[in-house]
C-alpha cells in the first residue's frame, strides 16, 4: 500500500509498505523510498499461532485411546477463543481496507469460489447446521491468514510464521509421548491391518502428526536449503520434524516429505526453472495426481491397474490399508447428489446426526473412519462435481501464478510449489481439502502471500 505523501489526512505511515520523501531518490528520478512495515506484527504472528495451536491440539486425551475426546467443559472457552480470532482479524483488515481490497483482488479466485459454494451448500445440506459450524472455521482461519498478510508484511512472511509454532508443536510431542506414553502412543488398529503401535503426540491420530512433521520438515530444510535461520534452530526444526514423521508410521506423509525435499534440491539448479523442462516437470506432477484421483473415482474404466505401484510407493498394499472399501461406500453415497454434494462438512458427523455415515460405516466395516481418506472424493462427497471442477482450477491457478513468481522471487516460488505438492500427495490417503485444520491454515496463507507478492510488485511497479 503507497501512503501518498501529498495527503494531510494521513498522520504517519500504516501502509505495509509505504512511499516516503527521499530527497536522494528524488534526484534518481524516483518517487519515494520502500518502508517496511512493522505496525502489529506481533499481533498478526500470535492470531496465527493461536488459531494454528488451536486446530491441532485437543481439550483432553483419553487413555489408552487413539481418538482423544474433547472435553464439554472447555467447549465455551474454545468458541471464545474462536470469535476472539473473527473480531481481531476482522478489525485489522478493515483497518487496511484499501489494501485487503487489492489483496482480495488478487487472490486466486477458485479458492473463493470454493469457500463460497461450501457456505451455499448450507441450502440443501443433510446437516445445515454441522455445514454453518465447520464455514465459519474456514473462516476465521482464513481471516487471520488475510490479516498476517496485510500487517508486518515481508516476502518470507509465510515460512518466519509457521516454522517456530510447528517446532514447539512437534517438540511437545515428543516429550509428552515419553512423560505419558499411555496418552501419546496409540494401540495398533487391527481392522485397518495394523501391527505396530504409532504416536500421535499432542495431535488427535498418527496422520495429523505425520502430517505436521511432514510440512515442518519442508519448511526447516527450505530454510537450511537457503539460509534463512540459524545452523542450529535450522537443525533442530528439521530433527524434531523427522523423528515425529518415523514415530506416527505416515507412509503417506514420508512420502510426500521425500518428494518436496527432492523437488527443493533440483530447483537449486538455476535452469531448472522457469524453463522448459522444469515447467514440464511441474505440470507432469499435477497431471499424475489428476488421473490417480480419476481412478479412485472410477471415472475411466481400466485405470485401476495403476493403483498398484501407488501404493507400493506409498507403503501400502493394494488396498491402501482399507481405503477402497471405504471409497466404494462413499461413492455409492456420492450418487445421491453428484453435482452438488450433501453439503459441506455434513457427512463426516458422528453418531446420532442427521448423517447415514456412521451407521453405514459400523455396519459393513465395523468401525468409523470419520473422513473418506482421500480429500478429492471428500471434496466431491460435499460438495458434487462442482466442487471437483473448483479445487483442479485452485491447483492450477495456483501453479500458474508460482511459476510466474518464479521470475520475480526464485525461492519463495519453489517454497509455494514444494507446500502444494505436499498437500497434492496428501491428500492421495487422507482428506484435508477445505478442512479446518492446520492443513488449511498453510495452504491458505500460502495462497494469500502469494497473492500479496504480486500485490507489491504492481504497487512496486
Amino acid at each position: 500500500r503507497l501512503r501518498n505523501h501529498h495527503s494531510s489526512r494521513m498522520k504517519r505511515p500504516s501502509a505495509s509498505l509505504s512511499v516516503r520523501n527521499d530527497p536522494a531518490a528524488t534526484a534518481r528520478g524516483s518517487v519515494g523510498a520502500w518502508v517496511a512495515d512493522r505496525q502489529h506484527t506481533g499481533l498478526a504472528m500470535a492470531l496465527v499461532w493461536i488459531a494454528f495451536a488451536r486446530s491441532i491440539i485437543p481439550d483432553s486425551f483419553t487413555a489408552g485411546d487413539a481418538d482423544p475426546v474433547p472435553s464439554s467443559s472447555n467447549f465455551f472457552t474454545n468458541q471464545l477463543v474462536l470469535l476472539m480470532l473473527f473480531g481481531i482479524s476482522l478489525y485489522l483488515i478493515f483497518a487496511r481496507a484499501k489494501l485487503s481490497f487489492l489483496l482480495l483482488r488478487s487472490t486466486n479466485v477458485f479458492l473463493i469460489a470454493l469457500i463460497v459454494l461450501a457456505a451455499a451448500s448450507a441450502f440443501w445440506s443433510i446437516d445445515s447446521s454441522a455445514t454453518t459450524f465447520g464455514l465459519f472455521h474456514i473462516l476465521v482461519d482464513s481471516l487471520v491468514c488475510v490479516a498476517a498478510c496485510i500487517f508486518g508484511w515481508q516476502p518470507k512472511r509465510c515460512q518466519q510464521t509457521l516454522r517456530p509454532i510447528i517446532a514447539m508443536i512437534l517438540a511437545g510431542s515428543i516429550i509428552f509421548g515419553l512423560v505419558r506414553p499411555d496418552l501419546a502412543i496409540a494401540r495398533p488398529a487391527w481392522v485397518l491391518g495394523e501391527t505396530q503401535s504409532y504416536w500421535h503426540g499432542l495431535t488427535t491420530q498418527k496422520n495429523q502428526l505425520g502430517g505436521l512433521a511432514s510440512i515442518g520438515a519442508i519448511l526447516w530444510f527450505y530454510a537450511w536449503l537457503n539460509s534463512e535461520t540459524k545452523l542450529v534452530w535450522a537443525l533442530f526444526g528439521m530433527a524434531v520434524s523427522v523423528i515425529c514423521l518415523l514415530l506416527a508410521r505416515s507412509s503417506t506423509a514420508i512420502a510426500a516429505t521425500a518428494f518436496v525435499l527432492a523437488f527443493f534440491m533440483l530447483m537449486r539448479d538455476r535452469r531448472a526453472l522457469p524453463g522448459r523442462y522444469g515447467r514440464f516437470f511441474v505440470l507432469l506432477f499435477v497431471a499424475v495426481i489428476v488421473v490417480y484421483t480419476l481412478t479412485v473415482l472410477q471415472a475411466v474404466p481400466g485405470l485401476e491397474a495403476l493403483l498398484s505401484p501407488v501404493a507400493s510407493l506409498a507403503g501400502k498394499d493394494t488396498t491402501f490399508s482399507a481405503r477402497t472399501q471405504i471409497w466404494q461406500l462413499v461413492r455409492e453415497h456420492i450418487q445421491a447428489s453428484p453435482y452438488l454434494g450433501t453439503g459441506y462438512g455434513a457427512y463426516w458427523t458422528g453418531a446420532n446426526t442427521p448423517s447415514p455415515a456412521h451407521a453405514i460405516f459400523m455396519k459393513k466395516m465395523y468401525f468409523y473412519p470419520g473422513e473418506a481418506h482421500n480429500g478429492y472424493l471428500d471434496i466431491i462427497n460435499a460438495l458434487g462435481a462442482v466442487g471437483l471442477i473448483f479445487l483442479l482450477g485452485y491447483v492450477a491457478l495456483y501453479v500458474k501464478s508460482s511459476l510466474q513468481l518464479v521470475r520475480v522471487d526464485r525461492n519463495q516460488a519453489t517454497l509455494y510449489l514444494g507446500l502444494l505438492f505436499q498437500q497434492l500427495v496428501i491428500n492421495l490417503a487422507e482428506s484435508t481439502w477445505l478442512y479446518p485444520s492446520f492443513n488449511l491454515i498453510v495452504m491458505v496463507f500460502a495462497t494469500v502471500g502469494l497473492a500479496r507478492a504480486f500485490v507489491d510488485q504492481r504497487l512496486r511497479t
